[in-house]
């Protein structure tokens, strides 16, 4: 009798320690905003910014294959702001600066798997050798799958600026520029970098702005605040499937914060 009694509490101390395991794992889920920046035939291993072609089709291709739910940033800020629990396997994907690979090589891929990106543009840059051009642009936005956002002007350090007047220049004019090609309102900030302080994020949140990016991490992210959603970064290191399914498990800024907060 008493083995018997042991051993329905042993389970049940098992089945209590599951589910709460299965709830704390539930509560700490946050969305991963996936960031690329550019696509390319070929790419060393160690580069940071640069995602084979081969490596991305693969990766879109996993996520139609295992039912991920891929959102616009305005639906992820939507389920936010109104504080509606996000179904696991979703996901949103950006990228930065406006490669003109972005158009050859990753466009392709993005109707062929109906996937909507949003692309975060450098204004400064747009026309220039390797860099989107406003007809490709406008090709992208056409087909309902491209959004596009605003990378500021010329890409600084925005926290490193002492005149407020060229910080500013940078965070609205860019918006104003967008808009006139876009022909429609620019709602999205990218911080260059990833750097940005509280005076900064206040100053995109004035200018009309519905939301901005980040991506660097802190210990204590707040999942909710629409002028900082934290990205993650992919590189060619994620043409490993098992790493971009950790990327996108929803978990990954989990350790990647507990990681930070070792580090200070």
């Amino acid at each position: 009798m008493f083995r018997e009694k042991k051993k329905f509490f042993f389970l049940g101390l098992f089945l209590v320690i599951i589910l709460s395991t299965i709830v704390f794992l539930r509560s700490q889920y946050v969305i991963p905003i996936l960031m690329y920046h550019s696509i390319k035939p070929e790419v060393e291993r160690h580069d940071r910014i640069s995602v084979s072609v081969a490596s991305f089709e693969r990766q879109m291709s996993f996520l139609v294959r295992n039912n991920y739910r891929v959102l616009t940033l305005e639906e992820v800020v939507d389920y936010l702001r109104n504080k509606k629990r996000l179904p696991l396997k979703t996901v949103a994907i950006t990228f930065d600066d406006g490669h003109e690979d972005n158009f050859i090589y990753a466009f392709p891929i993005i109707k062929k798997y109906q996937i909507p990106v949003t692309v975060f543009l450098i204004v400064d840059a747009i026309g220039k050798p390797g860099f989107l051009t406003e007809e490709q642009i406008r090709q992208m936005q056409d087909s309902g799958l491209v959004s596009f956002g605003s990378h500021t002007l010329s890409h600084p350090y925005l926290t490193e600026l002492n005149d407020e007047e060229k910080i500013m220049q940078e965070i609205c004019d860019s918006k104003n520029q967008l808009e006139d090609i876009l022909g429609k309102p620019v709602i999205a900030f990218a911080y260059p970098f990833g750097r940005f302080n509280q005076k900064i994020k206040k100053m995109v949140q004035e200018k009309g702005y519905l939301l901005a990016v980040a991506s660097k991490p802190t210990r204590y992210y707040c999942p909710y605040d629409f002028f900082a959603l934290r990205r993650i970064r992919i590189s060619e290191t994620a043409s490993n499937l098992f790493l971009f399914w950790f990327k996108t498990s929803g978990y990954y800024n989990m350790f990647r914060s507990l990681q930070t907060g070792k580090n200070g």
